[in-house]
C-alpha cells in the first residue's frame, strides 16, 4: 500500500543529501508520488523546489500551482510562501492586497515568519497601510516565537526612534536577542554601536565579537568595518594581515569600500607588499561602482608615466611633510627649529606635479 509519509521523508533525504546522495531530481519523484495522495508537506516542498534558481527544472506556474494546493490544506508555511511571493514581486507580479490575505491566513496559524513579515510591512507603510500597534503586536508575537528577524526589525525601530518612540534599553535587549541567534545584520548594528561610541560608550572587545560573528557569516560591511579595526590600532593590535584578509573577503562580494582600502594597501607598500596591478585592479573596481576617492586616487596613478618613482615621490613628501610638522611643534614649544621656506615651496610644487591635494 502507498505511503504518502514515506515518499515525503524519501523525498526530504534525497533533497538534503541526508543518508543518501543529495539528489533533487529525485527528490521531486518522490514529493509527487507524495502530492498525489494528498500530502500538503511534499505539496510545499515541491512548491519550494520549483521556485529554486539552482533546480535544473525551475518552474515559478509549478510552484505556485503546489503551494496553493499545499494552503488548500491549511499549511502555514506555504501561506506564508505565497504572501511573501506577491509581496515582493520578483518571481510573479507584485499584489499587496492578494499578500495581504494570506499573510494573514498564516498569522492565524501563528506562523512566527507571517506575523514578522506582515509586522514589518505594516510598520514600514509603503506596500500596506501603516498600522504601528498591529505592526508592533505582530513583532512582539514573532519574538515570543524566538524569531530573530522579528527582534531586528522591533530593535532597530525602537534605536532609530522615528516611526516608534526611542527605547534604547529595550533596543539592545532585541538586537543582541537576534544576534545571540546568528542573524549578521543585527551583529553588524551592534558592532556599529559599539564602536562609534555615540549611544553607548565604546566597547571594542564587544565591537570584535559582533563584527567577527557578523564577517563569519559573510556580511560585507561587518567584513570591511573589522578591516578597518584591525588598521586603526585603537582598543586591539595592529593586524595588517587580518585587515587584509577582511578587506578582501568584503571585496569579493564587491564592497566598494573594501576595494578602495585594498588598493590604498597595495599601493603604498607601507602595511603589505606593494602589488602596483593589485592596486589598480581594486581602484578601479571601487571607482566604476561611483567612489570618487577611489577615481581621484586612480586618475593621481595613471597621471604619473613611472608609477614607481611616483610613489617614491609621494613617500618622501610624506617624510618631509613630517619634518615640516615637527618644526611647526618645536616652534610652538618655544624652539629653535625654524622651517624652511624653500623646502616647503618644493615640496608643494611636488605635490602639484603628482596631482596631490597641498595643505
Amino acid at each position: 500500500m502507498a505511503d504518502d509519509k514515506l515518499y515525503y521523508r524519501l523525498g526530504q533525504m534525497n533533497l538534503t543529501g541526508t543518508g543518501t546522495k543529495k539528489d533533487p531530481e529525485q527528490a521531486r519523484m518522490y514529493f509527487e508520488k507524495a502530492a498525489e495522495l494528498g500530502n500538503a508537506d511534499a505539496m510545499y516542498g515541491l512548491g519550494k523546489l520549483y521556485l529554486s534558481r539552482d533546480f535544473s527544472g525551475q518552474d515559478v506556474k509549478k510552484a505556485i500551482d503546489y503551494l496553493m494546493g499545499a494552503a488548500g490544506k491549511d499549511h502555514d508555511y506555504a501561506m506564508y510562501t505565497l504572501g511573501k511571493l506577491f509581496l515582493e514581486g520578483k518571481e510573479i507580479p507584485k499584489n499587496p492586497e492578494y499578500a495581504l490575505r494570506w499573510l494573514e491566513e498564516a498569522v492565524e496559524k501563528e506562523n512566527p515568519y507571517a506575523e514578522y513579515l506582515l509586522g514589518k510591512t505594516l510598520l514600514q507603510g509603503v506596500d500596506l497601510p501603516q498600522n504601528i500597534p498591529r505592526a508592533v503586536s505582530l513583532l512582539e508575537r514573532a519574538v515570543s516565537r524566538n524569531n530573530p528577524y522579528a527582534a531586528y526589525a522591533l530593535g532597530k525601530a525602537l534605536l532609530e526612534g522615528t516611526v516608534l518612540l526611542q527605547d534604547l534599553p529595550r533596543a539592545m535587549e532585541l538586537l543582541a536577542f537576534s544576534a545571540d541567534r546568528g542573524f549578521s545584520a543585527a551583529q553588524y548594528l551592534l558592532g556599529k554601536i559599539f564602536s562609534n561610541g555615540e549611544l553607548l560608550p565604546k566597547d571594542i572587545p564587544r565591537v570584535v565579537r559582533y563584527l567577527t560573528s557578523a564577517a563569519e557569516r559573510d556580511h560585507e560591511y561587518a567584513q570591511y568595518l573589522l578591516g578597518k579595526l584591525y588598521l586603526a590600532d585603537e582598543g586591539i593590535p595592529k593586524d595588517a594581515n587580518a585587515a587584509l584578509y577582511w578587506f578582501t573577503r568584503a571585496a569579493d562580494q564587491g564592497n566598494a569600500f573594501a576595494q578602495y582600502q585594498l588598493g590604498k594597501l597595495f599601493l603604498y607598500g607601507r602595511e603589505v607588499e606593494q602589488d602596483m596591478e593589485k592596486a589598480i585592479s581594486y581602484l578601479t573596481a571601487s571607482a566604476d561602482q561611483g567612489n570618487v576617492y577611489a577615481a581621484q586616487l586612480l586618475q593621481s596613478v595613471h597621471s604619473n608615466r613611472n608609477w614607481s618613482a611616483a610613489l617614491g615621490s609621494l613617500r618622501l613628501l610624506q617624510h618631509l611633510a613630517r619634518i615640516i610638522q615637527n618644526r611647526i611643534e618645536d616652534e610652538r614649544k618655544g624652539g629653535k627649529g625654524g622651517i624652511d621656506r624653500k623646502l616647503k615651496r618644493k615640496i608643494d610644487e611636488k605635490k602639484q606635479a603628482h596631482g596631490l591635494k597641498q595643505g
